[in-house]
């Protein structure tokens, strides 16, 4: 947590002391590490919040209006229930759009889609023990005249050919799962699919040959180059396979596995090309300043975005219909979990009318600016300093310095409408989120022009 007022101050103080006490001898270097894994540990947490700020300061800057990332996160979910930040980094009853172009969605949805994919390889895997995995790569050419949604709509089409094609369906595939990604480079845009494939038996070298020249000719008919080289790719199975079923208990075995689903479902790849970036990379950077990684200008970097924030109905993930089933039968199947959550023993409780003031003087996603005196001029918002604060009485503790702060502009008894609550009984958790459907919030937010947030650009 930052320092904001001596007292608290004094306490880190006394804090450090009393650690100093009882600690041993150890290096100036072994703080330093340790400090600079806290920092890089807290800035994983918030970074996700911090690119939705920027992505909804561009989207406020180009007067794109309706776009349900811009109320991601400023609105509540239910308008008659209260939201609670939780002891262990969470919130309920905030809006989410939904949307995997958005960092702090993304994070679930990906999330969901890795534990999906494991669960279903697993299933697969035990059921039939002679099954092979492979992961099948499908570009086009791309060059920069070309427009991301044209190219998104031309690959999205010929992939359906191709997988409507004899070719394909004489495989007699156990499944196939395809992950869309966009990444952008200096030959503009560059959409492709990366498609899981499994099938009794192996995949032999003929079969994949015959895959990708029908995927060739598929492209000469629309008039798109596809190289059979560099267009096409059908990787190994045996890594995918430790991904998919964890047969060995081996830690080795058990991090391949992770480390190959998380591939087909990174929602931030990083690439060695410094010209080649993920647009969720490229965001991150943006958002976070960092345009000494980024070799394109801020100006051109703000129209690439803008150009992916506008595309409509990108559909990144993908299975056929014996996927689809697999994946409710797979339901069930364990995995290990490496997020199991703590127990909730406290809670920060905001009612509505508090929240929605907060959002309306944009202390819930702001980030800390300073004049050129070093007054503070915006603050950091609440939702950023509760995904960086380990201990939830940090964070109450800094939602009471900017009630102080904000007193002259915010109404009369806000403090009593935001409450820390230690948790006695589990009862206290449940919550009432009625009229809670997505669209209701939606016209409920359009209709309320009072509260409505304006964010600088």
């Amino acid at each position: 947590m930052r320092e904001i007022c001596s007292e608290a101050s004094s306490y880190n103080n006394l804090e450090h002391h009393r650690a100093c006490q009882q600690a041993d001898i150890y290096s100036v270097c072994d703080f330093v590490k340790v400090d600079k894994e806290r920092e890089a540990e807290e800035a994983a947490r918030v970074s996700p919040l911090v690119s939705l700020r920027y992505a909804q300061t561009l989207l406020s800057k180009h007067k794109i209006e309706k776009h349900q990332t811009s109320y991601c996160c400023n609105r509540q979910f239910s308008v008659c229930s209260p939201t609670r930040l939780l002891d262990n980094g969470k919130t309920t009853n905030i809006f989410h759009c939904r949307h995997t172009s958005c960092a702090v969605c993304s994070k679930k949805i990906y999330k969901d889609k890795s534990i999906e994919l494991r669960k279903a390889f697993k299933y697969v895997k035990r059921l039939n023990p002679k099954a092979s995995f492979h992961i099948m790569t499908l570009t086009i050419s791309h060059q920069k005249s070309d427009s991301l949604e044209d190219r998104l709509r031309l690959l999205s089409d010929m992939k359906r050919k191709l997988m409507n094609h004899k070719v394909f369906k004489d495989l007699e595939l156990l499944f196939y799962h395809s992950t869309l990604e966009i990444v952008y480079g200096k030959s503009g845009w560059h959409p492709h699919y990366h498609i899981m494939l499994s099938k009794n038996g192996d995949l032999s070298a003929a079969q994949s040959e015959n895959i990708g020249r029908q995927w060739e000719k598929i492209g000469k008919r629309l008039g798109v180059y596809v190289s059979f080289e560099k267009g096409f790719h059908i990787g190994s199975t045996d890594c995918v396979d430790a991904a998919a079923t964890y047969l060995s208990k081996s830690q080795e075995a058990k991090d391949l596995g992770k480390k190959m689903v998380s591939e087909l479902v990174a929602d931030n790849k990083k690439y060695r090309n410094n010209e080649t970036h993920s647009i969720q990379e490229l965001i991150s950077l943006a958002a976070a300043g960092k345009w000494n990684q980024i070799v394109y200008s801020p100006f051109k970097v703000e129209k690439l975005i803008i150009e992916y924030l506008q595309v409509k109905n990108i559909n990144y993930f993908r299975g056929c219909s014996k996927w689809n089933e697999i994946v409710k039968l797979a339901v069930d199947e364990f995995i290990d979990d490496d997020n199991k959550e703590k127990k909730i023993k406290k809670f920060i409780e905001i009612s509505p009318r508090a929240f929605v003031e907060l959002s309306k003087h944009d202390l819930l996603l702001g980030t800390e600016r300073k004049d050129k005196e070093g007054n503070i001029i915006e603050y950091e918002g609440i939702l950023k300093e509760h995904r960086r604060n380990e201990d939830i009485e940090d964070t109450y503790g800094y939602i009471l310095y900017l009630l102080e702060m904000k007193k002259d502009y915010l109404y009369l008894g806000i403090e009593d409408d935001i409450i820390s609550v230690v948790v006695e009984d589990e009862s206290q958790l449940n919550q009432d989120l009625s009229f809670s459907d997505r669209k209701t919030v939606l016209e409920s937010v359009t209709k309320q022009a009072e509260t409505e947030f304006f964010i600088a650009a």
